[in-house]
């Protein structure tokens, strides 16, 4: 497994079930439940071919008894009383964010939710802080020399207050090189989006300021 599952892995908690959402090739599925950190598990997906893979990888380690397979849109059809904890790894944050805003089981307190946002991971925050989601620890990695930042959530059924540049680094620590590198990619990002809004045509001027200011609010976060 590279560092991005293998995060997920460190930051999950024990658990009777747990489903790993958009599995692709089942390792980290595999893994959790090889190692008993979960009893079971799901793997789904919303494509046969990976999903092959994954039963390929399950047969290998022996875990045909452990692991049930699903061909599935997200969540869809996976009954919240049979799963403790949910793994989603490798996709864009909007697309997780419409895969919890479906699933019934969700806004369910005793859900655990390990998220890996590929890109737009403002996207999912803003809808973990309006929809009354709890991030209890967001960490970093760095994989194939990009950086990505794992969270884990619970519901609460709180809306969170919280500064706009918290949409953009959530909880992270800074004090690594894994956590720099990730705030880097992000100033990165925005630095791009103010430019083009510089050059762009319009009136503009509160969307360049909205973004100017970001920039600096997640530069006095990377240096507390």
């Amino acid at each position: 497994m590279d560092q991005r599952l293998t995060l997920i892995k460190e930051m999950a908690r024990p658990c009777r079930c747990g489903a790993d959402i958009g599995t692709d090739h089942g390792y980290l599925i595999c893994s959790l439940v090889e190692e008993g950190i979960a009893q079971r598990g799901i793997a789904a997906d919303i494509n046969a071919m990976p999903l092959d893979k994954a039963r390929q990888e399950v047969i290998r380690r022996g875990l045909e008894e452990r692991i049930q397979l699903v061909l599935t849109d997200g969540l869809t059809g996976i009954d919240p009383e049979e799963v403790d904890e949910v793994f989603i790894a490798g996709m864009g944050g909007d697309l997780m964010a419409q895969i919890l805003d479906r699933w019934p089981g969700s806004r369910r307190s005793d859900k655990v939710f390990c998220l890996q946002p590929m890109s737009k991971g403002e996207h999912l925050r803003r809808f973990l802080f309006q929809e009354g989601f709890y991030v209890e620890e967001e960490k970093c990695c760095v994989a194939a020399g990009r950086p990505y930042s794992v969270m884990r959530v619970i519901y609460t059924g709180r809306r969170e207050a919280h500064l706009p540049e918290e949409e953009y680094v959530g909880k992270i620590d800074f004090s690594t090189d894994e956590a720099e590198a990730y705030g880097k990619k992000v100033l990165a990002a925005l630095e791009k989006r103010r430019k083009g809004l510089a050059q762009g045509t319009g009136d503009r001027m509160g969307e360049l300021q909205e973004t100017e200011a970001l920039i600096q609010a997640v530069k006095r976060r990377m240096e507390q």
